[in-house]
């Protein structure tokens, strides 16, 4: 993880570990396993940890809220060929 991300920010460090946390404890309890939810949270958590630069975190932080609103497909789904925009 970056050093600025979680010495600069613990913040934001917390609340998207806390986010995370919580993406995973409904995606387990609404499926009885982890999906795409969790899996989309835990990469931009941790590309959100490793990318020391504002800028790149916020470009993370702006795939993670386009995802949340039904407009970016998930990592899973990128992973299978989907595009980037639903």
């Amino acid at each position: 993880m970056g050093f600025w991300s979680i010495t600069g920010n613990p913040i934001e460090t917390y609340l998207s570990g806390a986010s995370l946390l919580f993406t995973a404890l409904a995606d387990r309890s609404e499926n009885g396993s982890f999906g795409e939810a969790t899996n989309t949270s835990f990469v931009t958590f941790l590309a959100g940890g490793a990318i020391g630069d504002p800028i790149g975190d916020l470009i993370v932080d702006g795939y993670s809220s386009g995802y949340n609103h039904g407009v970016f497909n998930g990592i899973d789904s990128l992973m299978d060929g989907d595009p980037f925009i639903k």
